[in-house]
């Protein structure tokens, strides 16, 4: 069943007269395959169970697919110059060596491209990704609601309104590392793609939790403190233009990758860049200190950075060809998806259009 594919078959473990533990050590971004064949084989087995597990390393290496051809190219290389040098007499013994090496690539490469449910990804073409599988278990388990999200959305309020009220650029940027709010989108983006209602669904529990004890631990913050709208760093977060919009579009589409890539500490510098959370603390600061049109503007400038992230993350795991395994759902999930990026390329322009106005920048002229 995985003839031609690359990937390091280890010895078996026998558990039993009808049970037996297999691995296997392949490259991350040509599990998909690997995972989709394996499924479809002996999924409808009672007890099958495939575990995904990653290795820091192994020893002997497993090395790449491109460096084992650039390798068995070498080798045949050499071995055809060195059958070149031997006399006649000895042609015998050296040509079946060099006879028995070609046939293995036209093996792999004669066999038909077999499909992985609809997402028509050939046997050979991988992406630079994880597995639809493993992003999947990861931004389902990090939105959950529980106290440790509650308390960390509460935190980074506190950080980020002593950070706006005081002006410190650095204790800013200390709130939006801890980015509460982040896999959330990240996890909305993802169930788009996959059309998985019940991951968009707590996803947007997650996020709207969040979103709304920000709200309110900023507001009760604003009716408590002296907060001076004038203040450089508040002041900024009233006004948008179009480079924030670039950059939301930008830090969205960073993010997606960092997920599909499986590494999440990067993320970090893109919470820097998007900044969720100090617009959301601005808006509730605002509006307890009674400043309500400056806070319109300030949560205008947040659902840009939220429909950027989502719009920009949707497009990038569509274009990674993250779809469902079977063609039926996948299917309904690239109709998903083209309607989400719709709704969210409008809403963003829409959006965009009222900030502008609000500023005095667009004026509408109805007849």
């Amino acid at each position: 069943m995985l003839q031609g594919e690359h990937v390091d078959i280890l010895p078996s473990i026998r558990l039993g007269d009808d049970w037996v533990l297999i691995r296997m050590v392949m490259e991350a971004e040509e599990s998909e395959t690997i995972i989709s064949k394996v499924t479809e084989a002996f999924g409808i087995l009672e007890g099958f169970r495939l575990s995904i597990v990653t290795v820091e390393a192994t020893i002997p290496e497993h090395k790449p697919r491109e460096e084992v051809a650039k390798a068995r190219a070498t080798e045949e290389k050499n071995a055809s110059k060195e059958a070149e040098k031997v006399p006649s007499m000895a042609e015998p013994r050296v040509q079946p060596q060099v006879e028995q090496r070609p046939p293995a690539p036209p093996a792999v490469s004669e066999e038909k491209p077999a499909e992985v449910g609809t997402q028509g990804r050939k046997k050979g073409k991988t992406r630079s990704r994880i597995s639809v599988d493993e992003l999947q278990s990861d931004l389902s388990d990090s939105v959950k609601l529980n106290l440790t999200y509650l308390a960390l959305v509460a935190h980074s309020v506190g950080v980020s309104a002593v950070g706006l009220i005081q002006n410190n650029v650095a204790v800013i940027i200390g709130a939006m590392v801890i980015a509460p709010l982040l896999a959330p989108n990240m996890a909305l983006s993802l169930a788009t793609t996959l059309a998985n209602g019940t991951m968009a669904a707590k996803a947007l529990k997650v996020l709207a939790t969040g979103v709304f004890l920000a709200l309110a631990l900023s507001f009760a913050l604003g009716v408590l403190l002296d907060i001076d709208p004038a203040l450089p760093e508040i002041a900024s977060r009233t006004k948008v233009s179009l480079g924030d919009v670039a950059v939301a579009l930008s830090a969205g589409a960073a993010a997606a990758i960092f997920v599909s890539l499986g590494t999440g500490v990067a993320l970090v510098g893109v919470t820097v860049a998007v900044a969720l959370l100090p617009p959301l603390v601005v808006t509730g600061l605002l509006a307890g200190a009674g400043e309500y049109e400056l806070a319109w503007q300030s949560f205008l400038l947040l659902l840009i950075n939220l429909i950027g992230i989502n719009l920009a993350g949707t497009a990038v795991f569509v274009a990674e060809g993250i779809w469902p395994r079977s063609w039926w759902e996948g299917k309904k999930a690239k109709r998903t998806a083209l309607m989400a990026l719709t709704v969210w390329t409008m809403l963003l322009v829409t959006l965009v259009l009222l900030l502008l106005a609000a500023q005095g920048l667009v004026r509408f002229d109805w007849p």
